[in-house]
């Protein structure tokens, strides 16, 4: 019985370990997005920060980057932070105004 317990028990605890951080990533996310539409940017930011940590997936979305920039420069707190310049690079590249965008997605990777 116990070994029965123990092949049941043991892989759903590995999955609720596995899928947990996503989970909680995509609840900061969904937060954040909220908070964002109400126009509570700080919330916003902390939420999707907490995203990032969470999930991987979050960790790696340049655009979650640039709108945490673009909350930023609206809240006009942070000028020289790593998401004001991924915001500014991103706003430069949909201008195709590719160079200046360069520079600033260095810039973010050396803030």
């Amino acid at each position: 019985m116990a070994i029965v317990l123990a092949l049941v028990c043991l892989p759903v605890g590995a999955l609720a370990i596995l899928l947990t951080p996503p989970i909680i990533g995509q609840h900061y996310f969904t937060r954040g997005s909220i908070a964002k539409a109400q126009g509570r940017n700080q919330e916003a930011i902390a939420d999707y920060r907490k995203a990032m940590r969470w999930d991987a997936w979050h960790a790696q979305d340049i655009d979650l980057y640039a709108t945490i920039g673009e909350l930023q420069k609206q809240t006009g707190i942070a000028n020289n932070s790593p998401e004001r310049h991924m915001n500014r690079a991103v706003e430069l590249q949909n201008a195709s105004e590719y160079e200046p965008a360069i520079f600033e997605f260095s810039r973010a990777a050396e803030a």
